[in-house]
């Protein structure tokens, strides 16, 4: 079968449409009516706002220098002491071993600050060293003058040394991290890096 000039659409020739003529019909119709329209362009937008704009979750192992974290750190010392409303030092190395943190801006509150973060190369079925070698190893104390700039002693910041316990290690999780924290375990409010100085 052949046609003068343009064929015509495939609703006439199939007794169908086409997937392209049946959305020029949904837009058509869509244009009729401005409030469904309006709806859907902000339903879609805002979904497509509140992606971009969701925290970054990530783990232990994908920490970097200068990454401010917020360690949600649910424990019973935040219930006894609500002074101290990032928790303990110790839930938020729990909590960061066992689901990780979310990314946070650092010029806005955040519960931590990223030092430093270094695998250990200790292979698979390697026996744990023990959290005293591990801590050692990663030398946080002087990462922690070169990073804020002075030491912790008499500082409003603390440092938070952070290794893997031994169940942590034997589930591979042999990164060890060094982060900053206010001593008196409010959120910082912006960077601790070179705030010292």
């Amino acid at each position: 079968m052949s046609w003068r000039g343009d064929p015509p659409p495939e609703r006439k020739r199939y007794q169908r449409a086409s997937l392209a003529e049946q959305l020029r019909g949904e837009l058509r119709a869509l244009r009729r009516h401005p409030g469904v329209l309006l709806t859907a362009v902000l339903v879609l937008g805002g979904g497509i706002i509140l992606n971009l704009v969701r925290p970054q979750d990530v783990t232990i192992g994908a920490l970097a220098a200068g990454d401010c974290l917020y360690i949600r750190a649910e424990d019973a010392a935040r219930d006894l002491d609500p002074g101290r409303p990032i928790g303990s030092d110790a839930a938020a190395i729990r909590t960061l071993y066992a689901i990780g943190a979310e990314r946070a801006s650092c010029d806005l509150s955040h519960s931590h600050e990223v030092i430093s973060a270094t695998a250990f190369p200790e292979p698979a079925g390697a026996v744990y060293p023990g959290e005293a070698a591990l801590v050692d190893r990663l030398g946080c104390a002087a990462g922690f003058t070169a990073y804020v700039g002075h030491a912790p002693e008499g500082s409003e910041l603390e440092l938070v040394v952070a290794v893997p316990d031994e169940a942590a290690w034997d589930a591979t999780s042999r990164v060890g991290a060094c982060l900053v924290a206010r001593r008196d375990g409010e959120f910082l409010s912006g960077r601790a890096k070179g705030s010292g100085r």
